[in-house]
């Protein structure tokens, strides 16, 4: 379960301002929530970015990030969210430069690395918020089970195992065995 952080109401750009020691915090409806990520999940946002950032560099199609900060959620306007891992296509920044605080657009891709102690509530929020926010995939990692969820705004979830070959149609030509994620 996320532990909340502090009482009090912060602000977006109260976030950026604090120090080093609440680097790691999502912004929930006003309130510092600390994000917990183990070793293991960071090594798989890692890995996942790493290989899509190949991908995206080959025909410079965009960017690759862990752990960047969101504040592009409409409904939940003192909402910062930090996916494990995102892809924001070309073209989307203005004058094509990334921006130094929070992006205020929101990325193609989320990426969510599912923590033991993260329950199915707060992971259903976060695919909520993200696609209500303009976020075309939302991939969830589970590591326990070796799997890799895909939810994308009014279709079925595709549910692949790692026997599975993650594509996505955001992505042309790029392919992934989901095994190699976890390897």
């Amino acid at each position: 379960m996320p532990v909340l952080i502090d009482e009090a109401i912060v602000t977006p750009e109260t976030l950026l301002a604090l120090n080093d020691d609440d680097a790691h915090c999502e912004l929930i409806d006003g309130h510092l929530v600390e994000k917990e990520m183990g070793f293991r999940a960071s090594r798989i946002a890692f890995v996942l970015a790493w290989f899509l950032e190949a991908y995206l560099r080959n025909g410079d199609r965009g960017i690759a990030v862990t752990e960047g900060s969101f504040d592009c959620f409409p409904i939940a306007k003192r909402t910062v969210r930090i996916p494990d891992a995102a892809i924001i296509l070309n073209g989307r920044f203005a004058n094509g430069e990334i921006p130094d605080g929070h992006s205020s657009i929101a990325p193609d891709i989320a990426i969510e690395v599912i923590s033991p102690n993260e329950t199915v509530y707060d992971s259903s929020r976060k695919v909520t918020e993200y696609l209500a926010a303009g976020v075309k995939e939302v991939w969830s990692v589970n590591p326990d089970q070796k799997t890799l969820s895909i939810r994308r705004p009014g279709l079925p979830t595709t549910e692949l195992d790692e026997t599975g070959t993650l594509t996505s149609d955001l992505l042309p030509g790029f392919s992934l065995r989901v095994s190699e994620i976890f390897q």
